[in-house]
């Protein structure tokens, strides 16, 4: 992991590709683990949170 990750330990606000990286990651994590019933709660959250934040008419 590449310490330019780690935006958080400043104080600033974590970014939403940041947040969304980690989300991926946790379930990722669920998956190796085979904790399915995180994997169905987190994987359509994550996927919202990505078209979200992709939206072209949101203010940056």
């Amino acid at each position: 992991m590449p310490s330019t990750i780690n935006t958080n330990r400043v104080g600033t606000p974590m970014r939403p590709e940041i947040l969304l990286l980690k989300i991926h990651m946790k379930i990722t994590m669920d998956v190796i683990n085979s904790d399915s019933v995180s994997v169905i709660i987190s994987a359509p959250v994550s996927l919202f949170l990505l078209f979200y934040n992709n939206m072209p008419e949101k203010s940056q």
